[in-house]
């Protein structure tokens, strides 16, 4: 039998992998370790994911008609902020987020950088930012909760949430029109 040079380094790769991953069974790990370690092939498979994510499978943000002369309508920022989002089923982390207050709109910035993306509010079920957690809730029986994304403030016995809200009003001034957002919690 003839070996060539590369059937013998892949034989020793092969070695030397098989070695590195049997010693790792025996050693004593660490909590952080051995989460890392579950972690790994979870992440790898978002990184894989790349623009086919289905973050990205979403129609894009058309923003408000017309010019707003006062105020905007996203939570804190007109900048897309690091976030999660628990979308479909899946928690997506370092996820670039911004929220639309007004229109009740969670949008992500496409892969290529250039669009804004609506995700589907029926697909996500919260989402963290500034360090905000937003909980999708339903109406309840009584009719007293709108459907809608809820800061929850206090995770205990009893939950308390906060809806954050704004308001858009046109204004007349002479033959102008301004549009301005009044923020209201």
């Amino acid at each position: 039998m003839n070996f060539t040079i590369a059937d013998l380094l892949m034989h020793k790769l092969f070695c030397a992998c098989f070695l590195f991953a049997s010693v790792g069974l025996f050693a004593q790990q660490s909590a952080d370790t051995a989460k890392s370690r579950d972690d790994f092939p979870v992440s790898l498979y978002y990184q894989a994911l790349g623009e086919q994510s289905p973050l990205f499978n979403a129609r894009e943000y058309v923003a408000f008609p017309g010019i707003i002369h006062q105020g905007h309508p996203f939570y804190k920022t007109t900048e897309f902020v690091t976030g999660t989002v628990h979308y479909d089923g899946m928690l997506f982390d370092d996820a670039k987020i911004l929220y639309d207050i007004i229109t009740n709109k969670v949008l992500i910035l496409h892969y290529n950088g250039v669009f804004r993306v609506d995700l589907p509010v029926d697909k996500i079920s919260e989402f963290n930012l500034h360090g905000h957690r937003f909980i999708h809730l339903y109406p309840d029986s009584l009719q007293v909760i709108d459907e809608g994304f809820y800061d929850k403030l206090y995770d205990g016995k009893t939950d308390l949430f906060v809806k954050r809200t704004k308001l858009f009003r046109e204004e007349r001034t002479g033959n102008d029109i301004l549009r301005v957002v009044d923020e209201k919690d």
